[in-house]
């Protein structure tokens, strides 16, 4: 959240409503404000903790685990019918999978793909996998690389098909909206097609030298991710 907003200052200005001041711009607040990390809470006269959801906090021990009970003045007549939940805290995924092998969970996520064989072979664990709402993109600079032959050519030679087995999920795409959204917009191949980026850098004079690397006026073709 905060790489959406930075740090935000939020005052009242009136019983249903708020303004607020954040370190970034935003024009879908809403939509950023419906982030998962976002608990509504104030602070009492004494200085305790008063929460708006069905959980509040009752213990907490930094980076290692957090207690939550219902919250009794939640508006439903549900109190008594939701449990106690502990939240723990790992070093990694592998660690995490490692409790889940040990019976010490009840639900865990983002276990890392590695690990899911053997958790399928475990007695009373059941996996479910799925894919969530994030949508990652990688754009070109186009002032280091202003050749648009040679930004085509890099499309053309990454095999999307193969990143997602190789990532054991998601799905591939060159729109700027994923599958799910209304805007999704792509017929494309999404294999990759090695003759016709090489094809393409041929043309642009980055041909391969005796290291097998292209290179053009006696300067190496490289790329930084960031």
């Amino acid at each position: 959240a905060q790489s959406s907003l930075g740090e935000m200052k939020v005052t009242p200005q009136g019983g249903l409503k708020v303004r607020i001041e954040s370190e970034r711009p935003t024009h879908v607040m809403d939509a950023v404000l419906a982030e998962w990390v976002f608990v509504i809470y104030t602070r009492d006269e004494d200085g305790g903790f008063v929460y708006t959801g069905p959980y509040s906090i009752d213990h907490l021990v930094a980076d290692d685990h957090i207690d939550l009970i219902p919250n009794r003045h939640y508006f439903d007549d549900n109190v008594l019918r939701r449990p106690q939940i502990a939240i723990k805290k790992f070093a990694d995924g592998h660690d995490l999978a490692i409790g889940v092998q040990n019976n010490e969970l009840d639900i865990a996520f983002h276990l890392p793909i590695d690990t899911l064989p053997e958790l399928r072979n475990v007695e009373g664990v059941q996996v479910k996998s799925f894919e969530v709402g994030y949508h990652y993109m990688m754009f070109h600079n186009t002032q280091n690389q202003p050749d648009v032959q040679v930004r085509k050519a890099i499309d053309l030679a990454i095999d999307r098909t193969a990143l997602s087995q190789a990532l054991a999920g998601g799905t591939a795409t060159r729109s700027l909206f994923p599958d799910y959204s209304p805007y999704f917009s792509d017929d494309s191949n999404p294999h990759g097609d090695l003759s016709a980026a090489n094809f393409l850098l041929d043309g642009t004079g980055w041909v391969l030298n005796d290291s097998n690397m292209r290179e053009k006026d006696g300067s190496i073709l490289t790329l930084n991710l960031v």
